[in-house]
């Protein structure tokens, strides 16, 4: 079947080139195992969306939280809507654990 192409939404190729090194590495890994048709186990359901056709990552970094929001729900192509730096200080319980 072939790698799928990725759409990118808006500005969120560019708000993935602007993440640390880490998470970029994490995130365009996740997107890429959904180019491959497989699911990364860091991709979960993206909540508020009863579909599974949109699936958030995240990764915690040093430098934050980080997250892309993707969709397949498109035959052949992934949508990726949407990648931030989370600014809330929630995220910072999990570096504990890193």
């Amino acid at each position: 079947m072939g790698i799928k192409p990725v759409i990118w939404v808006a500005s969120s190729k560019c708000d993935l080139a602007s993440l640390t090194g880490g998470a970029r590495r994490e995130i365009g890994h996740a997107l890429f195992q959904a180019q491959m048709g497989e699911k990364s186990e860091k991709a979960k359901p993206f909540k508020g969306f009863r579909s599974a056709a949109v699936l958030e990552v995240v990764e915690y970094s040093v430098g934050g939280t980080y997250r892309a929001v993707y969709t397949v729900k498109f035959k052949g192509v992934i949508a990726v809507l949407h990648v931030f730096h989370k600014k809330s200080t929630q995220g910072k319980k999990h570096l504990n654990k890193i």
